[in-house]
């Protein structure tokens, strides 16, 4: 028995493509549409998969958007730490990795404002920020010392 062409292109992704792939369609519904037009039906209608893989991949809507919004904060995580090596003056650093984050929101405001403006993915990702701290605070002191 033949199969049909659309169905032998159909390729399988990998756990970690699949879930990047989800994550650009809600971004790209957030940027379009706004943060409240975001769910889990529009995600896997637009990414071309049932509803269920979505629900595999995050327990709910939520969990997505904060995903969403922690895959943005992490890029700018890992700018900054990127630009930030070999500086050894503490106002040089500010000034790297300020420019790094203003490069950024510049290029994914778009997508970073609607995220950051829900309390909810906020609060969240502040619990989650409070834990990495005092690395922060170790990597700033030593460099003033």
């Amino acid at each position: 028995m033949k199969q049909s062409p659309a169905r032998r292109a159909r390729k399988r992704l990998s756990p970690e493509l699949r879930q990047t792939r989800l994550l650009q369609v809600a971004a790209g519904i957030v940027v379009r549409d706004g943060l409240t037009a975001v769910s889990m039906q529009r995600v896997a209608d637009e990414a071309g998969v049932s509803k269920g893989l979505v629900y595999n991949y995050f327990p709910s809507c939520q969990a997505l958007l904060y995903q969403l919004l922690r895959s943005e904060t992490s890029a700018i995580h890992d700018k900054q730490v990127a630009a930030a090596r070999g500086v050894t003056d503490f106002v040089e650093l500010l000034r790297v990795v300020t420019r790094v984050y203003l490069r950024h929101v510049a290029e994914h405001g778009h997508l970073l404002r609607p995220l950051m403006a829900e309390p909810s993915l906020m609060a969240e990702l502040e619990r989650e920020h409070r834990t990495a701290r005092p690395r922060a605070v170790r990597l700033f002191s030593r460099l003033m010392h």
